[in-house]
């Protein structure tokens, strides 16, 4: 998985001029973890709801457009709307056991979470 970093952001913003990878599918949450990559944006605002808009969305820049562009470059599964289809090209393997374990593993995990929120809150 990609890193959160300055050097990661620089590196989204200058390939934010390729297209979007033909493997992504799905739709903004508007969760707002992209938002906070790797500070949190200064024209990200949060409702009283949770939901997360911005300010200047018509006029965002092209790494915010696009994000995720590609899967490596795809830091929020967690919580983001989008999803990576895995290639199923031969020889594609090694990119299907990550989709797998990307998608899969973290629905685990959070499942294994809520049901240890919810024994902790029950004693």
């Amino acid at each position: 998985m990609a890193k959160n970093t300055w050097s990661a952001k620089i590196n989204r913003t200058v390939t934010s001029v390729l297209p979007v990878s033909k493997h992504r599918n799905g739709q903004c949450r508007q969760c707002g973890a992209c938002c906070h990559l790797p500070n949190r944006c200064f024209f990200l605002r949060k409702s009283r709801s949770g939901i997360y808009r911005c300010v200047i969305y018509p006029i965002r820049p092209l790494n915010c457009r696009k994000y995720p562009r590609s899967e490596s470059e795809w830091i929020t599964p967690e919580t983001c709307g989008f999803m990576f289809r895995p290639d199923t090209r031969p020889g594609s393997g090694k990119r299907i056991r990550n989709w797998i374990r990307t998608h899969h593993l973290a629905g685990i995990l959070n499942l294994l979470r809520l049901i240890s929120m919810h024994l902790h809150s029950r004693g």
